[in-house]
């Protein structure tokens, strides 16, 4: 009985003793040509691609009949979410240019308008105009070239010198580079307000050097009054104070541009957290337990999660089916395999509800800075493939490790001769499988299974979005960055919802997800920045009133001209003598509330641009986006 093995080998032509030596003999003429992968296994593409549609034919039957629905961490493809990676920086980076955009189409379309409130808070002549023949006034007595141009190459290099200090290393790191730009930078701010309160000429458009050396003839510094003759108390005191007032002017603008700092810093935090705007804080906190960052709002970079491609799971070793053949591997590439829940050690161990727990998310915070010489909150979550992965191997939302039935194609056979065994776990992935149980043990023949379609715990609701990543495993999800404040940024998914068994802190069967990226954040950003210039304006108005009377009184009386067109230091005189005057008050209001009318027309074209551009590709022009936009419009219309 020992010889029978190799007589029967022998008969047939073989023997396992010789020596097969490739490339020797005839070929088949009518064989495809073999090719090997890296590891030396047999590659056949035919094959594969005849295995992949009869899979694809096998889910699609699925969906079709209602019998099972789509897993998207099982169906999430690298393909698919490289896709939804571009898309989400698309749109992130388009989101940062309109937002560039409708800043300074709000800088150009109010410049005027806060030319013309600070006049009114300085001169007297403003009392006795009425509100309806202001602008008339204003713009026949000034022409148009002198507003749009008036401190405009002042300001644009005040801007420019306050990025650099912002945004260069070799200035942020030396404390007396940026002593100097802000020195710079508060000489030029003083210089555009006098500009734009017609105290000194539009032209030229930059002042002197001399304007910026201390205690010269032009600085705003003036020279201190010459030394008592005479050292007494009296006579040094006299000195020192004038020597003090001297140093007043640009002492108390510098405190008006921290005061503004300040009061713009706090009410835009406020404000964005009080508009609407997609933020997905329980997704946050999932985000968070999967090892997620959460940027601060001011980083410009947008960091979106890619699910990396599945890596085969550890195979149980077990008995799958009696037999003499080898169970502890599946028996080609789209066999289910029995896998544990293991920890970061690879040790097996068992999930339980009371482990299914995230921590809540961060909030968003915003600032703003300098005066307005113009008239001038994210978060990210892990993608959602990168997140299902992650969560399956914590343990998140899953209760016990089920069986997965053995696949109904091609389940008896040997090698398949697939690339790798990434794309054996990628191919396999994408049979539909269910919760089943073994039959009884001996009662079947090998690889004869029973399975019982039932409502899988472990699988919740996901989702697909552009610009957002796709849902599945124990939870949905998205990526991005994104931020509130100048320069925020922002990012997610569309939409999708999920629980944990234990009903612990997670995405709620009741939440909705959002798409978070900089266009969808775009119309809350842009809102915020209008209101809180309004009402910071509005708020500190006095101050402002003040600091504004005092410079432009003492570069006039410095300059020997008249001040009897001007407001005294006293905040509160709105008339001629010290008195107040109703119509100097409506004139104030009025021109605030055509700011306020102004950038909220800016801030509805901002809208309309980022609403437009949703969902668009990247290579498409303006014209191709409104074309799609429309027709899309017309088919819904007709539905």
């Amino acid at each position: 009985m020992t010889k029978l093995g190799p007589l029967t080998s022998q008969a047939l032509g073989r023997s396992p003793y010789d020596i097969v030596v490739p490339g020797e003999g005839e070929a088949d003429p009518r064989a495809p040509p073999q090719s090997y992968d890296d590891r030396g296994r047999p590659v056949n593409a035919e094959t594969k691609r005849i295995n992949r549609d009869i899979v694809r034919s096998h889910n699609e039957v699925m969906h079709v009949i209602g019998v099972a629905e789509p897993d998207g961490g099982m169906l999430s493809d690298g393909s698919e979410a490289m896709g939804r990676r571009r898309q989400q920086l698309y749109e992130d980076r388009l989101g940062r240019q309109l937002m560039g955009f409708g800043r300074m189409l709000g800088i150009a379309g109010v410049w005027g308008v806060n030319a013309m409130r600070q006049r009114i808070l300085l001169y007297r002549q403003y009392s006795e105009i009425p509100f309806g023949d202001l602008f008339r006034y204003e713009y026949t007595r000034r022409p148009f070239l002198d507003v749009v141009t008036t401190g405009l190459p002042v300001f644009m290099t005040s801007h420019t010198l306050r990025q650099a200090s912002a945004s260069l290393e070799d200035i942020r790191g030396s404390f007396w580079k940026r002593s100097a730009i802000q020195y710079v930078r508060l000489h030029l701010q003083i210089y555009l307000c006098l500009q734009r309160m017609s105290i000194v000429p539009a032209y030229p458009w930059f002042p002197g050097l001399l304007y910026f050396v201390p205690l010269s003839r032009e600085s705003p510094i003036s020279r201190p009054p010459p030394l008592p003759t005479s050292l007494t108390v009296r006579s040094v005191a006299q000195w020192a104070g004038l020597a003090v007032l001297n140093f007043a002017p640009v002492a108390a603008f510098y405190g008006y541009t921290k005061l503004w700092a300040y009061v713009t810093h706090h009410m835009y935090s406020a404000v964005f957290g009080w508009l609407p705007n997609p933020t997905n804080l329980s997704w946050q906190g999932l985000a968070a337990q999967v090892g997620d960052s959460v940027h601060a709002p001011r980083r410009r970079t947008s960091s979106v999660s890619i699910a990396p491609r599945p890596q085969r799971p550890p195979q149980e070793t077990g008995a799958r089916s009696s037999g003499n053949e080898d169970n502890s591997r599946p028996r080609n590439a789209m066999d289910g395999g029995v896998a544990p829940v293991r920890d970061e050690r690879g040790q097996p161990q068992e999930t339980r509800p009371s482990q299914q727990s995230a921590p809540a998310g961060a909030g968003t915070t915003a600032t703003m800075a300098d005066p307005p010489e113009d008239g001038t909150a994210t978060t990210t979550a892990a993608g959602a493939a990168a997140a299902g992965a992650a969560a399956a191997g914590a343990g998140i939302g899953t209760a016990t490790a089920t069986t997965r039935r053995r696949n109904t194609v091609s389940s008896r056979g040997g090698d398949d001769g697939y690339n790798s065994e990434e794309e054996e776990f990628e191919l396999s992935a994408t049979l539909i499988s269910f919760d089943v149980e073994a039959a009884d043990a001996g009662d079947t023949p090998p690889n004869a299974w029973s399975a019982e379609l039932r409502q899988s715990t472990s699988i919740v609701d996901g989702f697909d979005a552009q610009g957002g990543g796709g849902g599945g495993g124990s939870g949905g999800g998205g990526g991005g960055d994104s931020g509130g404040g100048y320069d925020g940024g922002g990012a997610g998914g569309d939409s999708g919802h999920g629980s944990y068994p234990d009903g612990g802190h997670g995405l709620g069967q009741n939440e909705r997800i959002y798409a978070d990226n900089m266009l969808t954040r775009l119309p809350a950003i842009i809102a915020t920045d209008v209101i809180t210039v309004v009402a910071a304006s509005a708020v500190i108005a006095p101050y402002e009133a003040f600091v504004i009377r005092l410079v432009s009184r003492a570069y006039r009386v410095r300059h020997g001209l008249p001040v009897d067109d001007l407001y005294g230091l006293n905040v509160l005189s709105f008339g001629r003598g010290g008195s107040r005057s109703w119509t100097a008050v409506t004139n104030f209001v009025g021109v605030g509330l055509a700011h306020l009318l102004i950038e909220s027309a800016c801030w509805l074209i901002a809208t309309g641009l980022a609403a437009l551009y949703r969902n668009s590709e990247p290579t498409w022009s303006f014209f191709q986006v409104v074309k799609g936009k429309l027709g899309r419009w017309w088919k819904e219309t007709r539905q």
